[in-house]
């Protein structure tokens, strides 16, 4: 009976881990569309990484993701829009160096779907355009996800 207990318990918080990472994505791609950089800072830990591989371009920071963003909202991007396929949980104790201090961790995410974006000065010039994405994310012991490294491809 206990060990029935125990796993009703690891799935149910399973389903919440999968519906927090599903908010957080689409709080990312809000904030962005809606160009609200502080709050997108906010949510993006310090040694966050921005990979694009189209561009074979690598974004480190927090600091710098908010300025590639603000760069390409500049140029004329327009919306993002991501679109989730599968979301991977693994349980892992870590402890990581965050800021001036250490923070642990509990599991890893890896969030895998697609993106696709509008671009242009006109909408009509240019189509949307798309690719696959990966966001991985740390289970912090204060029970929230910290979004990490972010695969554009």
């Amino acid at each position: 009976m206990e060990k029935h207990r125990r796993k009703n318990v690891e799935l149910a918080r399973a389903r919440n881990f999968r519906r927090s990472l599903v908010q957080q994505v689409e709080q990312y791609q809000n904030l962005l569309n809606e160009n609200q950089f502080e709050k997108l800072q906010e949510l993006l830990p310090p040694d966050s990484r921005l990979l694009l591989l189209p561009l074979q371009k690598k974004i480190e920071g927090n600091v710098g993701i908010i300025r590639f963003w603000k760069a390409e909202k500049r140029s004329g991007l327009k919306a993002m829009k991501f679109k989730i396929r599968k979301i991977f949980i693994e349980p892992c104790e870590k402890l990581v160096k965050e800021g001036d201090g250490y923070k642990r961790f509990d599991a890893l995410a890896f969030v895998f779907g697609t993106y696709s974006y509008l671009k242009g000065k006109s909408a009509k010039r240019v189509g949307p355009q798309q690719g696959y994405l990966c966001l991985a994310f740390r289970h912090r012991d204060d029970c929230n996800w910290g979004l990490g490294d972010q695969f554009l491809g």
